[in-house]
């Protein structure tokens, strides 16, 4: 299983930036997981347009 990423991982590989991942997980438009406070991302979940979701 692929290790969960942090919002600046994702972010910089979706080429934007940490607090647009987390504004996007918090509107349920990509999905995310909290660990002990903090969010970890599945980077196969996630699409390059999260307006498609």
């Amino acid at each position: 299983m692929e290790p969960l990423r942090t919002a600046g991982e994702l972010a910089h590989q979706l080429g934007c930036d940490p607090a647009t991942v987390r504004n996007w997980a918090r509107e349920g438009r990509i999905p995310s997981v909290r660990l002990q406070g903090s969010i970890r991302f599945h980077f196969f979940a996630v699409r390059r347009d999260p307006d498609a979701v």
